[in-house]
């Protein structure tokens, strides 16, 4: 397993309260490289985008399905 450090990590929640909650408990496991979006649809801009699909993915989403907004977002690329 990687070193605390070296960990990034993507949090997706629509409330900022349980974003920063998760981003301090992360902080004080050593992990700092996180980033935070609101929603589904930002988070998959993000991975496809910015850094690439995740290594792990872990998940909990009301509302569309995870693999349909996939679907989505490789019809709009």
């Amino acid at each position: 397993m990687p070193a605390a450090s070296a960990i990034r990590v993507l949090i997706v929640d629509d409330q900022t309260s349980i974003r920063t909650l998760l981003r301090n408990s992360l902080a004080q496991l050593g992990v700092f490289q996180v980033s935070e979006r609101r929603n589904g649809k930002e988070a998959l801009d993000f991975f496809f985008r910015k850094s690439g699909p995740p290594h792990y993915f872990g998940f909990q989403y009301a509302g569309n399905e995870w693999l349909g907004l996939i679907e989505a977002h490789k019809n709009e690329s």
